[in-house]
């Protein structure tokens, strides 16, 4: 669903301002080869190191581990080879860690419907597991930065890496659908430091002038499993997705080793450019 480039300091900043006026991208959360953005200040979830086997004579392919479908959703899991990656919002993946990416039909809303489902269904499991889950929560519209930092505070999340929304009304929606990476700071606990967010409006100024910022719509963070349905209740959350710690469960028990270091990544890693084209209304 689904490296890591998040804006750690300012110099970081300046080299994703020249990336925001040189390049167009595809939205991470939209489905495969549709363009969603006239322009993005984010990763793209599946780059990795690509092997060179012939300049490099060590070089040890991924290993396969598993594949499992659940109908909804489908995952895949193998075993690092020599190669080392860093997906969004994730920790570095080295040579022999266990890598797993998680697949939902993110093309239709029914999809998108029957992968929350899914996740609703089984939320109780992980809750049972106890200790820390991974959820990637999807919010049924944008929340505000005051508001966000309020409901990360209630809810005892760690560490949200988020993802935010401006949208350009001028542009067809192929383009208009603007999304920006943003976590806290190691020296700021602060989910939507202060100096990013000036930095991302100072960008949409600059550059984007007629696009309005809309917020958070997404993040991706470790929280309690005992507040995992508290969240799931939040009339303002749409999707609690738990695959994430589903599929270290499922890999444990096939005997899959340092299952629970398992790094699980969602592609998409949001079904919101889906519920967006739609119609947000249509996912209440």
């Amino acid at each position: 669903m689904r490296t890591q480039i998040f804006v750690r300091n300012l110099v970081v900043a300046a080299v994703l301002l020249v990336a925001l006026v040189a390049t167009a991208g595809c939205d991470t959360s939209s489905p495969a080869g549709q363009q969603s953005q006239s322009a993005s200040i984010q990763p793209t979830m599946q780059t990795g190191t690509k092997p060179t086997a012939q300049a490099n004579p060590t070089y040890a392919a991924p290993a396969p581990l598993r594949k499992a479908d659940f109908g909804a959703w489908r995952y895949s899991a193998q075993k690092m080879g020599t190669d080392t990656i860093q997906p969004f919002g994730g920790k570095q993946i080295n040579p022999g860690d266990v890598f797993a990416k998680v697949n939902y039909n993110s093309d239709t809303a029914d999809g998108v419907r029957s992968y929350v489902a899914a996740n609703r269904n089984q939320l109780q499991k992980v809750v049972n597991a106890g200790g820390q889950a991974e959820a990637w929560i999807t919010f049924r519209n944008y929340v505000a930065p005051n508001d966000f930092r309020a409901w990360v505070k209630a809810h005892g999340l760690s560490n949200p890496q988020s993802q935010m929304r401006a949208i350009d009304e001028t542009k067809d929606v192929s383009n208009k659908y603007i999304t920006m990476q943003i976590g806290p700071r190691a020296d700021d606990p602060d989910p939507l430091p202060q100096v990013y967010m000036n930095f991302y409006t100072g960008v949409q100024a600059d550059h984007n002038p007629q696009a309005v910022m809309k917020a958070v719509y997404f993040t991706r963070a470790s929280v309690d499993a005992k507040e995992l349905p508290a969240i799931a209740s939040d009339p303002n959350v749409y999707l609690v997705d738990v695959t994430p710690d589903l599929v270290r469960m499922d890999l444990a028990a096939n005997g899959v080793q340092n299952a629970d270091k398992a790094d699980v990544e969602v592609e998409p890693v949001s079904p919101m450019y889906v519920m967006e084209k739609v119609g947000l209304d249509q996912f209440k």
